[in-house]
């Protein structure tokens, strides 16, 4: 099971990018900021394999969720990235995922 952290204060794009994850069989956790992602994470106890994530906001927290277990891919959401559809969002998960295996 891979599991999805999503960081960012659209929440339409949010939801929307969390619905279309889950539908492939993601794991989505959908956090507004990055001190909420962390009170869920103490909650859920659960390793992210993958951050997407507004630029820039999130640097401080991504790495240090990176130094905490030891990998994270991460993905920041540029405007481009905003106008993809669902199955352009999936594939973009899975090749950063499939890079990370092979790195």
């Amino acid at each position: 099971m891979t599991n999805v952290l999503i960081v960012h204060n659209n929440l339409g794009l949010q939801l929307w990018l969390a619905d279309a994850l889950a539908s492939e069989g993601f794991v989505v956790i959908p956090a507004k900021t990055p001190s909420q992602a962390l009170r869920f994470l103490a909650q859920l106890k659960l390793p992210i394999d993958l951050l997407i994530a507004a630029p820039g906001r999130v640097d401080a927290f991504a790495k240090a969720l990176r130094q905490s277990q030891g990998y994270l891919r991460a993905m920041y959401v540029t405007h481009e990235m905003e106008r993809m559809g669902a199955p352009e969002w999936v594939r973009a998960a899975r090749r950063s995922l499939s890079i990370a295996a092979h790195a």
